[in-house]
């Protein structure tokens, strides 16, 4: 039997909401810290959407906060550009290239 009133819709009552805290122990891949910095950046980062503050308090609701995760990886991954390197990294690199092409056309077959 449900406790919610009969005017509040089925995806309202099927939401799993979570403090900080009760939402890093489920997910021990998020810091208490790290959950607190999205909170406090999430109008920024996308997160906003999984937040409900009532007064102090905070709640992540789970679902919309693994999706803005998701829609947020998908974004990086589509937006990735090569990096630019700088003369210093350029220089790095033809350190090390050389020896790990020499060292392959030197070994014994």
């Amino acid at each position: 039997m449900s406790t919610a009133p009969s005017h509040v819709s089925d995806e309202i009552k099927q939401r799993i909401l979570l403090t900080v805290t009760q939402f890093a122990a489920k997910h021990q891949a998020f810091s208490i810290g790290g959950l607190r910095w999205l909170i406090f950046n999430g109008e920024t980062n996308g997160f906003a959407t999984a937040i409900l503050k009532y007064g102090r308090g905070v709640l992540i609701d789970e679902s919309r906060f693994f999706d803005a995760l998701y829609s947020q990886n998908e974004r990086s991954i589509h937006n990735m550009q090569p990096p630019d390197l700088t003369s210093t990294a350029r220089k790095k690199l033809r350190l090390y290239l050389p020896f790990t092409t020499i060292h392959f056309f030197t070994a014994k077959w």
